[in-house]
């Protein structure tokens, strides 16, 4: 099956693709420059509810793994993330 990557850099880019494409699959990082993954799941949540999240973090704190299940993420993973792990 093909499949289109999109990437955005912060919060604000991802939420202008999050209006614009319906997205299935999301790989979030916790920490971005303008907010968290954990905050924009929020808005991933309003938008397209089923879709499927992974979350990384460099920094894997329990609070934000805790609120990230309760947001309905797949997986959690501390960064390095294997690549095979993804797929």
């Amino acid at each position: 099956a093909n499949a289109e990557v999109l990437i955005a850099r912060s919060v604000a880019e991802a939420q202008l693709l999050i209006a614009e494409y319906k997205i299935h699959f999301f790989i979030l990082d916790v920490n971005l420059p303008d907010g968290t993954g954990i905050d924009f799941l929020c808005d991933v949540r309003t938008f397209n509810p089923e879709a499927k999240v992974m979350m990384i973090t460099a920094t894997p704190l329990p609070e934000y793994e805790q609120r990230s299940h309760e947001l309905g993420v797949l997986l959690f993973r501390r960064k390095p993330v294997d690549t095979k792990e993804i797929v």
